[in-house]
């Protein structure tokens, strides 16, 4: 969660509170909410870190074969 960031949000009027766009009833919720999103964010950067290892790896492959010939 950042600071200002809107992640949270609380309707004065019905008193409701949303999370990440869902609506929240009880810590139980939350938890579960917010254990969702950070699971869903671990999962993107692990993809994106596993892009740029492949690219690193292919980069290496082609200067190594420049230099065999």
């Amino acid at each position: 969660m950042g600071y200002q960031t809107g992640d949270i949000r609380i309707n004065v009027e019905d008193e409701t509170i949303e999370l990440y766009d869902e609506p929240i009833y009880s810590f139980a919720d939350f938890k579960r909410v917010f254990m969702d999103e950070v699971t869903r964010n671990q999962i993107e950067h692990d993809e994106e870190q596993l892009r740029r290892e492949r690219g690193l790896e292919e980069i290496k492959q082609r200067v190594f074969n420049k230099l065999k010939k």
